[in-house]
């Protein structure tokens, strides 16, 4: 994994060749956040973060660096959108291994379970007691017999579609950022 001052120095070396092609005049700062554009001196290497791209949950390594607002900002504002929304396709194709958050409905009551699809898309329910009520679930567990009729709902996750556009934006130009560096900008 990259360190902090390791990016830091490759990005400044892309400035520095810029200047010294005579494409840009030498700025009076050391660092420009690919998102924000803030500049960021040397003494000020503190303030700026890892950033993966694509997320680290979706298989991406850190590969530039972002001030930490953005970097915080970015992963609960944009990105969590596109984890969930590529978590949801993996649930409407019950694609082995996955799993999710689903609520059971019998007579009104709700139980919380986790709803795993195994190999052969073979479906396992699990009823974890530390996210139900233990009474609630007791009297589930006691008055279900097999072959009763229950229904079950994914739990809402949240999913903007268009959040979900600008974080898929935002690798692209993350990963180009971290290849071409600020040529690219």
């Amino acid at each position: 994994m990259p360190k902090i001052d390791t990016l830091y120095n490759k990005f400044i070396a892309h400035i520095n060749l810029l200047c010294d092609n005579g494409l840009i005049t030498q700025p009076n700062f050391d660092y420009i956040c690919p998102i924000c554009l803030h500049t960021f001196s040397a003494e000020q290497l503190s303030d700026l973060s890892l950033e993966d791209a694509p997320q680290a949950s979706l298989g991406g390594h850190k590969i530039a660096l972002t001030c930490k607002k953005c970097n915080n900002t970015s992963g609960h504002i944009i990105d969590n959108h596109l984890i969930n929304f590529l978590k949801r396709l993996d649930e409407i194709d019950f694609i082995d291994g996955s799993n999710r958050r689903i609520e059971i409905i019998k007579e009104g009551r709700r139980i919380n379970a986790d709803l795993e699809v195994g190999s052969n898309r073979e479906l396992n329910v699990i009823l974890p007691r530390k996210i139900n009520n233990p009474k609630i679930l007791e009297e589930h567990i006691a008055n279900t017999n097999e072959g009763d009729i229950i229904d079950i709902k994914n739990k809402k996750i949240d999913i903007d579609l268009k959040k979900v556009s600008t974080a898929i934006l935002k690798n692209a130009y993350i990963i180009l950022f971290s290849k071409f560096g600020y040529s690219f900008l």
